[in-house]
Formats: C-alpha cells, structure tokens, sequence
C-alpha cells in the first residue's frame, strides 16, 4: 500500500499531506477491521480471570479449541471472541 501511494504520488506530483493521507485511509479500509479485533481481545486478556478461564474451557473443550485456533486465520470467527455471549456461553454451557 505505501508503495502504490507513492507511485501514485509521483504520477500525479503531489506530496502533500492531504494527498499523502489516502495512505492511511487504505490501510485502515484494508486492515481496520482486524486492527479492531485484535485489541478488542486484548482487552479481554487483560481480565487474567477470564483469560485463564477461557484458556482451561479450551483445554477441556475440542470445539473451542479449534475456534480459538481459527481465530488467527478467520476474522468472522474473531468477532465471537470478542462478545461478552461468547463467554457467558462458555461459562454456563
């Protein structure tokens, strides 16, 4: 992406910050939703309760298991990790 805002920089002859800013608007379009994710697990990790109960469920449970594995590949799978149902689920199921 900051290659191809460069190239297109240099085409059209601008650097100025405003031009320049389609840069971040392209990373944000491209990796926004994961960037939003990721720290919405951070979060939850930062609960060492529910982290360690989450992670002990996950060593008894194979199917939470694999979703917490597929989490890193699958953001549709990450956005579960990331509701408070996810985990009143885990501890009442």
């Amino acid at each position: 992406l900051a290659a191809e805002t460069i190239s297109e920089a240099i085409i059209a002859n601008k650097f100025d910050k405003k031009f320049l800013l389609g840069y971040e608007k392209k990373l944000y379009q491209n990796l926004g939703k994961e960037i939003s994710l990721s720290r919405g697990i951070q979060k939850l990790a930062h609960n060492a309760w529910l982290f360690n109960l989450v992670v002990n469920k996950a060593r008894k449970n194979s199917m939470l298991r694999e979703t917490m594995t597929c989490m890193f590949d699958d953001i549709d799978i990450r956005s579960r990790l990331r509701k408070p149902s996810f985990y009143f689920k885990l501890l009442f199921d």
